[in-house]
């Protein structure tokens, strides 16, 4: 089980696991708790489950996609950052 902040987290981790071939489900407790008229004792975010014999096999997938995330959220940054020279310049 992978515990997410949000849907939005918890469908690209989904996604992420469907690329690579491994079955998951998306268990939102907040729908749960609706349903189950149990109240917001409940709420605690949105899990995707797998598979006990695929388990290792998920978490490599899961620390991949996180991996590639981050470092193409690092070459975007890097891509738009203003450069030093121009600050420098638009300040004068």
């Amino acid at each position: 089980m992978k515990n997410c902040a949000n849907s939005f987290e918890a469908e690209v981790i989904k996604g992420a696991l469907q690329s690579a071939g491994i079955p998951c489900m998306i268990v939102d407790p907040t729908h749960l708790a609706v349903w189950a008229a149990q109240g917001p004792d409940t709420m605690g975010g949105v899990n995707v489950y797998v598979f006990k014999s695929v388990l290792e096999e998920a978490q490599k997938a899961i620390e991949t996609t996180q991996d590639a995330a981050s470092e193409a959220a690092l070459e975007k940054a890097v891509e738009e950052a203003v450069p030093l020279e121009t600050m420098e310049e638009d300040e004068e």
